[in-house]
């Protein structure tokens, strides 16, 4: 009995610390929009519009350095394409905040990747822990590679343009 129990606690602490499963369940869509480099428009089963924000990345405002660069590769990847959206919750403007994948691609970490975000580690407590160095590591690549926003030796990140130019 007590061979169960600790075999049972076991695969509960090595499954609790694993990355969440992307299920053939997670909700497909269509992008049908890119409001810019973080947010797109999608429709879903062909009929129902959703609003979605990557989740726990910031991107380049439009009208900011690499607005334009960031919101382009977005579009690169996934407009027109079939995503799967795995939600984690939705902000105040009643968009869904997720993860988006197109195919086995985790767009959100692409984005990073390509230096077209920043990590936005405000919510890094929402992500598993392979999650966030996964994150993390794309950022950190970027950087040192110098692509994407990671050019310019002191960008601006979007929370402080946003404190400088507020929206009307």
């Amino acid at each position: 009995m007590l061979k169960a129990f600790l075999v049972l606690c076991f695969a509960f602490l090595f499954f609790s610390n694993c990355e969440p499963v992307v299920t053939e369940n997670a909700p497909k869509a269509v992008v049908v929009g890119i409001s810019d480099g973080d947010s797109m428009v999608v429709l879903e089963n062909g009929k129902t519009r959703k609003r979605v924000r990557l989740a726990t990345i910031d991107a380049p405002e439009n009208g900011q350095d690499f607005g334009a660069a960031a919101k382009k590769n977005l579009s690169d990847l996934i407009y027109k394409k079939e995503v799967r959206i795995v939600p984690k919750t939705t902000d105040q403007y009643g968009r869904t905040i997720a993860e988006v994948f197109v195919g086995e691609t985790n767009v959100n970490v692409e984005q990073l990747r390509k230096g077209f975000a920043w990590y936005y580690r405000a919510h890094k407590d929402q992500q598993s822990r392979s999650e966030r160095e996964a994150y993390e590591t794309a950022e950190s690549l970027a950087k040192k590679e110098r692509v994407g926003l990671w050019q310019d030796p002191n960008p601006t990140p979007p929370w402080n343009y946003r404190k400088s130019h507020p929206r009307n």
